[in-house]
């Protein structure tokens, strides 16, 4: 029992440290907020628990973070794209953080948001895992390129960026 409560305070823990992973792939693939992004997120929250019991003790930091944003980016993937995201889900929102509310957020954010909805899947991941402040070592590592090719797509979508915002301007 008390093995029970303390990977549930673990898992909480980690879900807090990394409400805002949680969040960004949930918006990544449903940019503007509405049902799909509530269930989403909750799907998202609840596989992690299913997968915190197989996380390896000996990642924190860094490491940790490319575990969760993986464990959830793949869960995501497959759900979106099976399209097999349930609308009766156990919820967890008495124990976890409010993680949709997001009413304090910038404008200036919200733009950014609506001009990576623009971008191609894969530049999209891109700039999710560089929003996290994920070091583009661990960003090869997750997306399986070199940081030089890296390096080049993120100076393109940065200019895409760019572009996109004189566009809409």
């Amino acid at each position: 029992m008390k093995d029970e409560l303390c990977l549930k305070q673990d898992y909480l823990d980690l879900v807090r440290r990394y409400e805002n992973t949680l969040k960004r792939v949930a918006r990544h693939f449903y940019p503007t907020e509405g049902h799909q992004y509530e269930v989403l997120l909750n799907d998202l929250a609840t596989h992690l628990w299913e997968a915190f019991p197989n996380k390896p003790p000996h990642l924190n930091g860094q490491d940790e973070q490319a575990w969760v944003y993986t464990v959830l980016h793949n869960k995501a993937n497959n759900l979106v794209r099976n399209a097999q995201v349930h609308y009766s889900h156990i919820y967890y929102r008495a124990n976890l953080p409010d993680l949709a509310d997001e009413s304090t957020e910038n404008p200036l954010v919200t733009r950014l948001y609506e001009l990576v909805e623009k971008l191609e899947e894969k530049d999209r991941q891109l700039v999710m895992l560089y929003l996290d402040s994920t070091p583009f070592k661990e960003m090869s590592m997750i997306l399986g390129q070199s940081e030089p090719t890296l390096l080049r797509r993120m100076r393109k979508i940065k200019a895409t960026l760019i572009q996109l915002n004189k566009q809409l301007d």
